[in-house]
């Protein structure tokens, strides 16, 4: 990922906290990985350094916010004590795949019938 600078990751972060008005909620989570995706995309990179790329961001944009009403750590059976934001990036990998297929049309959400 040489050519996208710390300078740009930065920016893209500001960015996606300005598109959140009344502070990041844990409902913004798929703007906020709309947001990250699509400024992964305009990279020239493969598909998987696009998806490191897009969960660099994130990370950087839920350690710069708080989720109101989200504890710091969490304690969950089989996992233990967790901070939120891990657990939140836990999730996203999945989501940014399930994003792609939707968007590769693997997985159609509303398919028409033929």
């Amino acid at each position: 990922m040489a050519e996208v600078t710390e300078v740009q990751i930065a920016e893209a972060v500001k960015n996606i906290k300005l598109a959140f008005s009344d502070g990041f909620q844990l409902e913004d989570l798929s703007v906020m990985l709309r947001e990250v995706t699509t400024f992964a995309s305009v990279f020239s990179l493969t598909g998987a350094e696009k998806k490191v790329l897009a969960l660099k961001v994130a990370e950087r944009v839920l350690e710069e916010t708080d989720i109101p009403g989200l504890p710091d750590k969490l304690t969950l059976p089989f996992v233990g004590d967790v901070g939120a934001d891990a657990l939140i990036m836990r999730f996203l990998p999945k989501l940014i795949d399930l994003l792609i297929d939707v968007d590769s049309r693997k997985l159609q959400i509303n398919p028409t019938p033929e």
